[in-house]
């Protein structure tokens, strides 16, 4: 059986802590991984959804955009698509709807460069979509869940929640090392690196970096 290294162990406790909703998709083996808030935030218990795949959370979704997201996924698994991006409505446990902002992309290919587990992050734009409160949603979820650097309290270790990259400094990022386990009982805010923002949200990038 394959063992999980320490610091592997310590990565997967700091991600599930994260207040970014996300999920993670093993494709080869079908199984979705998510911090808990991905699902209380629509009302559900997260032990219903542990250790399954796909489908539990697509058969939630509205079924005027359940062909469309699954489009935008076959897109991005094809290579038609550099981003696995769409927004749509999903319920909630009181059978309500809520539009989602969904993002993804590979955080692991096979040899020939296809996506074997994809991670990606969502946004509950509530039960009316609008572009100005997608791009406002999504700016304070990114510009809320780490303070500026400037005014982080001594010992504050700023983490991505896509890539696990910690910052240095106002523009660098750097990813986890075995040094990790040395800072890991440092306090911990979580955020997105300009990269992934770049990655996950071309077109509100922008905005949300503060070069509009």
């Amino acid at each position: 059986m394959e063992k999980k290294s320490k610091l592997s162990s310590q990565l997967e406790e700091l991600l599930a802590s994260s207040e970014i909703p996300w999920w993670e998709w093993d494709i080869p083996n079908n199984r979705v991984t998510f911090n808990d808030i991905k699902v209380t935030n629509l009302g559900y218990d997260p032990a219903g959804f542990r250790g399954k795949g796909f489908e539990v959370f697509t058969s939630l979704i509205h079924p005027d955009d359940y062909e469309r997201a699954m489009n935008a996924m076959r897109d991005y698994l094809s290579g038609r698509a550099a981003l696995y991006q769409v927004d749509y409505r999903i319920r909630d446990r009181q059978d309500k709807y809520h539009w989602y902002m969904d993002r993804g992309a590979a955080i692991v290919t096979d040899e020939n460069g296809k996506p074997r587990i994809l991670r990606g992050l969502v946004i509950d734009l509530g039960e009316h979509f609008q572009e100005e409160k997608a791009a406002g949603d999504l700016m304070e979820m990114v510009r809320g869940s780490a303070e500026t650097f400037s005014n982080l309290k001594r010992g504050m270790v700023v983490v991505c929640s896509n890539c696990l990259k910690t910052r240095l400094s106002e523009n660098s990022w750097v990813p986890v090392t075995d040094s990790f386990p040395m800072i890991a009982a440092a306090d911990v805010s979580h955020g997105l690196c300009p990269p992934c923002v770049r990655l996950l949200y071309p077109d509100l990038a922008d905005r949300i970096l503060g070069k509009e």
